[in-house]
């Protein structure tokens, strides 16, 4: 044993080393390690921990959620007499009724076809987007609903765009309407041109009639590509049916107009709160709010299509009950003695026009205004979502108390739906902090 003892420590010396770097027990390494972290000529520092507020001040990105609504009314279809009509509007009417009816009977419902036209549209208009807003760094689409109102009287698209957008940029609205307007009516030059080309439509356009739903009516996929290879936008079709469009792209503007409609109060002659036929309207926003569309981006920018609306079901709820209200003699007792007055549908010119003023302010614009509010405190929350993190990041008491107190203001003002400058908030709240510090 004590033969084999020199051996026993060259092996040991040898192989020590390795042991100890395996098992982390070599002091030598702990030595290199502590060398190469203190003998730099740099200092050593801290990394600085930096609050949240902090954080979004410098990096600027701080985004909060809007959704914009937008009508886009076609009323020369019908106000206008045939004479005089454009014959650019007159392929529009003629489109419309081939494809979603005229809606001038109560049996001619085109479900099939009215939803075919809205993922067309909603479609069409969520890739113009996602391409003109979010490569342009405007901010992040997140959903874009559309509902197609399709009548024996009017012709209208309501359309929701929800967005992420950086909370200092302010001509997105304007950038975004400019979008919607144009893109929907390219959409439906599209499909007024690929039907022209069909054989079939030429042909069913000169029978008398026409009662069939079929959305293959409605062309999109690969079947508008396959048809567009040699096609050409029409410039003067596409220039008349913008020069007739009227867009409302205020929220009020339109929840208000959508409201109107409902009651029977909108572009009428005359208020016929018991005609059965202008009632008729309350079926076929019912039938429009059952056929929306709403796609959302998910987190691989693809749109995926909801199985429900969010803003265009509120607004069709309003509108609903602002039409009970304004046909209701619970609500409006002046319907009763304009129904003892009247003859068949229409009573007196003089009661019926005030009947449709009592109507509208104390049935429509309250139920209107109610809507609106609702949309403001739902846009309004992710705002305040925001600021109130932003206040709650401070790691110094009285620093965290004072911003709370900062934000009180403006946390009201964003649930009354009025705009606030949140990047100057949260350097206000910095400001806060770094007195706090210096002191």
């Amino acid at each position: 044993m004590r033969k084999n003892r020199p051996s026993c420590i060259v092996l040991l010396l040898v192989f020590y080393p390795c042991l100890s770097a395996a098992f982390g027990t070599s002091s030598g390494i702990q030595s290199r390690r502590f060398f190469s972290t203190h003998s730099s000529h740099q200092p050593y520092h801290k990394p600085k921990i930096t609050s949240y507020a902090q954080k979004k001040s410098s990096e600027r990105d701080i985004f909060t959620k809007e959704t914009g609504i937008y009508l886009l009314s076609f009323p020369g279809l019908y106000n206008e007499t045939i004479s005089k009509r454009n014959v650019h509007v007159q392929k529009l009417k003629n489109w419309k009724e081939y494809c979603l009816g005229d809606g001038g009977v109560y049996f001619d419902q085109r479900p099939k076809a009215l939803k075919a036209l809205n993922q067309y549209i909603c479609r069409y208009l969520s890739v113009r987007l996602q391409e003109e807003l979010e490569e342009k760094c405007y901010g992040r689409i997140e959903s874009v609903e559309v509902a197609v109102l399709s009548t024996c009287a009017r012709f209208e698209i309501l359309i929701a765009v929800t967005r992420q957008n950086k909370s200092s940029n302010n001509e997105i609205e304007d950038v975004t309407k400019s979008i919607v307007k144009e893109a929907t009516i390219n959409a439906i030059v599209n499909q007024i041109q690929l039907q022209n080309r069909r054989l079939s439509y030429r042909i069913q356009k000169l029978l008398p009639f026409n009662l069939m739903d079929r959305p293959s009516r409605i062309i999109q996929g690969k079947d508008e590509h396959k048809e567009r290879k040699d096609h050409k936008v029409d410039a003067s079709l596409k220039n008349i049916i913008a020069d007739k469009l009227l867009v409302f792209n205020e929220n009020d503007e339109a929840i208000k107009r959508m409201c109107l409609i409902a009651a029977g109060l909108q572009d009428r002659p005359i208020f016929r709160p018991f005609s059965s036929r202008d009632a008729h309207i309350m079926q076929q926003l019912k039938r429009t709010m059952e056929g929306t569309v709403s796609l959302k981006n998910d987190s691989e920018a693809d749109w995926v299509e909801s199985s429900s609306s969010t803003f265009c079901k509120i607004i069709f709820d309003a509108s609903l009950q602002s039409g009970k209200a304004a046909r209701s003699p619970m609500t409006l007792p002046i319907l009763i003695d304009l129904k003892e007055q009247s003859n068949g549908a229409d009573g007196p010119p003089e009661l019926s026009q005030e009947a449709a003023e009592i109507a509208k302010s104390m049935a429509v614009f309250p139920i209107a205004d109610n809507c609106i509010s609702k949309l403001k405190a739902m846009q309004s929350s992710s705002a305040i979502n925001e600021i109130q993190s932003i206040a709650n990041s401070f790691r110094d008491e009285e620093a965290r108390k004072l911003a709370k107190q900062l934000v009180h203001v403006p946390t009201m003002e964003l649930r009354q739906g009025k705009s606030v400058d949140i990047d100057k908030l949260v350097m206000d709240m910095n400001a806060i902090a770094d007195k706090i510090k210096s002191q």
